[in-house]
């Protein structure tokens, strides 16, 4: 009877062995499941961590370009305000010189008419007009001139602006 008893132990103490052989089986397999996950996390974190840092980058160059875009628009601005004023008082100086130009040639035409046969005064007065047609063809000139700068001046702080609305557009 105690070999019987002996035998069933044996079984008994196999069958125990087998059990615990494959729960340590099965724990390992976890294990490595555990260990494979462990890893393709760490990859991913990683991986975010330097999608972060590329980010925070590009933020960064992004404010960089904004500020400097903002510097260069109050500069252009400051231009274009400079620009105006001297234009204005070109124009005003331009038209101060015509009539000065006008006022001289009529004065011109009252003295020679005083002073000259008919034939003369018409060729005086033919030179008279072509002159004065001159000046009003420089003046309608300057004028064009003078509001080609404005527009391109306005196109300028509208180009400006647009970039600051993108600018601010992709810092939020």
């Amino acid at each position: 009877m105690k070999c019987a008893a002996v035998v069933g132990l044996q079984v008994s103490s196999e069958s125990q062995v087998k059990k615990l052989e494959e729960q340590l089986s099965e724990s390992s397999r976890r294990g490595d499941d555990l260990q494979r996950v462990l890893t393709e996390l760490s990859v991913a974190k990683n991986r975010l961590t330097a999608d972060n840092a590329d980010m925070a980058r590009q933020m960064e160059e992004a404010e960089s370009r904004g500020s400097q875009l903002s510097r260069s628009k109050t500069l252009l601005q400051s231009q274009l305000e400079e620009l105006k004023k001297s234009l204005e008082e070109e124009v005003k100086c331009i038209s101060l010189s015509l009539d000065f130009v006008r006022k001289s040639h009529q004065k011109a035409l009252e003295s020679l008419q005083a002073s000259l046969d008919v034939e003369e005064l018409q060729a005086q007065l033919e030179e008279e007009v072509r002159s004065h047609e001159e000046h009003r063809e420089e003046l309608a000139a300057m004028e064009r001139r003078c509001v080609l700068l404005v527009s391109e001046g306005e196109e300028t702080h509208a180009a400006l602006e647009s970039a600051e609305r993108d600018t601010q557009g992709h810092g939020n």
